[in-house]
């Protein structure tokens, strides 16, 4: 068919199975299947481990797809007369637009195929799907480029990147920062980005906030926030595992670290030591909490400590000689 009539004609096939991810497109026993791998988490795979790798559940989606294009599709149709005339008619010099038209029925047997698919081939497809969704998350460099652009365009998306009253707007809403705060954060942002990088003209946007210079907004927001703990909340505040903060994501961590409720902040605390992303401490994450909590105690000093802990100071008022 050609790239360009491939595109404009399964285009629309590929669309309808992902995003509704297979529905009314195969036999309830493949749906049900497919769900499962999507929906079961893998054990034993730490929350950031992943971050830039291809998830799970869009490396089965893209294996199922092209298993089946290529089961219900290449297999189908290779070698058939209705094949060979649309490459005819292409070599012959057609518009990509009328091979596409001519091409409709061709197309749509593909889709019935997979609507119809016989369970006695459903192995022979797993086995597809499988060496397929393997592939993909053996790290190909060409999908993981495709995957970190993925990325960063849902960052920007969720930034509201391209539209500054909306980003001023959402954060006033989002945070505990006022318009007027938010403009002045953005400053001070723009001024560290750029003195890090000189050359780099006025007006041009520069990549989100690294690393480092975030450990050094933090320390300057929120002194005592510990600083061995930096790393570890950049990644938490780095939601689409971009590996730089968007200012959407620094406004959202700094304003729930310094001017958050106790609920925002132990929320942060919970988060940071949520190892594996399960919303629930494992006896290691809560073993290693209490140990930095009790390292901040001691580098900080605990006025308590120095007070003896007898029932006056306890309970003042509740005892008299």
């Amino acid at each position: 068919l050609g790239p360009e009539v491939f595109r404009s004609s399964m285009g629309t096939v590929l669309d309808q199975w992902v995003l509704s991810l297979f529905v009314g497109c195969v036999p309830c026993r493949l749906l049900e299947r497919l769900w499962d791998e999507l929906f079961l988490p893998l054990s034993g795979r730490a929350a950031d481990e992943s971050r830039r790798r291809l998830p799970q559940g869009l490396g089965t989606i893209i294996g199922f797809a092209l298993a089946a294009v290529h089961f219900c599709g290449e297999q189908e149709l290779r070698g058939t007369d209705a094949l060979a005339y649309l490459d005819s008619r292409r070599r012959d010099g057609a518009s990509p637009e009328e091979v596409s038209l001519e091409a409709a029925e061709a197309i749509q047997t593909v889709r019935k195929r997979l609507l119809i698919w016989p369970a006695e081939l459903d192995a022979e497809l797993w086995v597809k799907v499988r060496a397929l969704a393997g592939e993909f998350s053996a790290g190909d460099r060409g999908l993981m480029v495709l995957w970190e652009e993925v990325r960063k365009r849902k960052q920007r998306i969720a930034d509201c990147t391209e539209n500054y009253d909306a980003q001023l707007m959402s954060l006033a809403k989002r945070t505990h920062f006022t318009v007027r705060e938010i403009k002045r954060l953005q400053a001070e942002l723009a001024h560290m980005r750029q003195s890090q990088a000189p050359d780099t003209p006025r007006g041009v946007a520069l990549d989100g906030l690294s690393v480092e210079s975030f450990a050094d907004v933090v320390q300057r927001v929120v002194p005592e926030f510990p600083h061995e703990l930096c790393g570890r909340l950049f990644q938490k505040l780095d939601a689409f595992g971009v590996g730089k903060l968007a200012f959407a994501e620094l406004a959202c961590g700094m304003s729930a670290l310094s001017l958050g409720t106790m609920d925002e902040k132990l929320q942060v605390c919970f988060d940071l030591f949520d190892s594996e992303g399960r919303r629930a401490l494992t006896l290691k994450d809560l073993s290693e909490l209490c140990a930095v909590l009790f390292r901040v105690a001691l580098s900080q000093g605990v006025e308590a400590a120095q007070v003896a802990s007898t029932d006056e100071v306890l309970l003042p008022g509740s005892w008299s000689p």
